[in-house]
Order: structure tokens, then C-alpha cells, then sequence
């Protein structure tokens, strides 16, 4: 009877484990933590083994966002704070397949991780499927090159009057993609300053036009690009 008492109790033990959540994290557009009233995303965390956890995130209106699966580096317990930056936890390690979705439901990225290590097999897509480089044969080209793009830039850039009356500056970093047929698209901001630089910097990218498509094994291809747009107040 304690045998049997012994392993029943193991048995629900193993279950409560690998069923246990963790806090839901709620995170805004720029992956800061937010409310839970106003989020661009929500993180789920649940535990499936001793040290190990599966990571699902979901937009705002219930679609995948990512899912990956991390494991803890000490014997220490995990607590949601340990999951509010992933890749640079000092508790948790990516290990196993990531994924990441376009808010249409597409995929956008997928890598593997071997404790923390990203594994030589990372593929990025468009949200039509296309793939998506960021490093091809010949990257793609602003109709004169660099320095007409650097002066589009400063021309067209209007420093917003109340950031500037509040002497708010530095540099915001632009993503975005060049189209295999030359269009600037998903422009987003990948390191940003102040929301009213960072919008500015959006309208600005986005207004770029037309380049010529990088290629990759002399075929056109998708390629992500990343402008510096410096804010400075002299």
C-alpha cells in the first residue's frame, strides 16, 4: 500500500510539474514590459521538466507572435523575470527550434539553439514565403549610393518640435527590407530613442522609393536593411 501510495504521489508530482505556468508576461511593440489593459504581446511560460520551459508568444488579437523552448543554466528555479529578455537571460539558455510569426500568420523566422548557442541553419522569410537574406552576393543600392541616401535623410528629416523643445536626441536605428524588386518594405524600428524620433524615422524610411534589388547567386533577392538616423541638437 505505501508503494502504491509512493508512486501515485510521484505521478502527480510529475504532472503538477510539467504543467506548472509561470506569470504572464505582457510586453509593447518596443518589447518593453507593459499592462496587461494596453500590450502589443503577451508571453506564456510553462514548465515541462526539471529545467526546462516552453516560451509561446501571442500578439494582442490572439495570433502566434513565437515559440521556442529554453532551459535554466543553474539548478536555482526560474521565475518570469528570468524570461523578459531570452536572449540575454542570465538564467535562461534558448535550446531546441525558435520560430517567430508575422501577425498575418506567415512565418517569419526560424532558428535552432543548443543551449544558448544559435546552431548554423537560421532562415528568414517574407510575408508571402519568400526568403528573406540579410547577407547576399550584392547587397542592395540607393539610386546614387550612400551619400544620396545620407542626404535624402537629412533633408527630409523634421526634428519634432516638442522633442526638441525638451532636448531629447540620439541615434534611432531603422529596419527594413529591400524587395527583390526594389521596394522599401516592414519597416520597423529595431533600436529606438524616444517614440516621437522613432516615429519620424519610420516616415522617413519609408519614404525612400524605389532602389535597385540586391542579388544572390545572380538572381534578385529580399534583403534586410538597417539605417542610422541621428537626432542631434546643436
Amino acid at each position: 500500500m505505501k508503494h502504491l501510495v509512493l508512486t501515485a504521489f510521484i505521478i502527480l508530482s510529475s504532472v503538477t510539474l510539467s504543467g506548472q505556468e509561470l506569470d504572464t508576461l505582457y510586453f509593447d511593440a518596443h518589447d518593453q514590459l507593459a499592462s496587461s489593459v494596453k500590450y502589443d504581446y503577451m508571453r506564456t511560460t510553462r514548465k515541462v521538466s526539471q529545467n526546462e520551459y516552453v516560451v509561446s508568444d501571442y500578439y494582442a488579437n490572439g495570433s502566434p507572435k513565437s515559440q521556442c523552448r529554453c532551459v535554466s543554466k543553474g539548478k536555482d528555479q526560474a521565475t518570469a523575470a528570468d524570461f523578459v529578455h531570452l536572449k540575454a537571460s542570465k538564467k535562461i539558455r534558448l535550446h531546441g527550434e525558435y520560430v517567430s510569426y508575422y501577425r498575418s500568420g506567415g512565418k517569419n523566422h526560424q532558428a535552432t539553439y543548443k543551449k544558448g548557442k544559435l546552431l548554423d541553419n537560421a532562415l528568414n522569410f517574407m510575408e508571402n514565403g519568400d526568403t528573406l537574406y540579410f547577407i547576399v552576393d550584392n547587397m542592395p543600392e540607393y539610386p546614387g549610393g550612400a551619400n544620396k541616401l545620407r542626404e535624402f535623410i537629412a533633408r527630409e528629416v523634421m526634428y519634432p518640435e516638442d522633442a526638441r523643445q525638451q532636448r531629447v536626441q540620439g541615434m534611432v536605428y531603422i529596419s527594413f527590407v529591400v524587395t527583390k524588386e526594389g521596394d522599401v518594405q516592414l519597416v520597423t524600428v529595431a533600436r529606438g530613442v524616444d517614440p516621437r524620433l522613432d516615429q519620424e524615422a519610420l516616415r522617413v524610411v519609408a519614404s525612400l522609393g524605389k532602389w535597385k534589388p540586391g542579388t544572390n547567386a545572380g538572381k534578385p533577392a529580399n534583403v534586410a536593411y538597417t539605417v542610422p538616423i541621428n537626432f542631434v541638437l546643436q
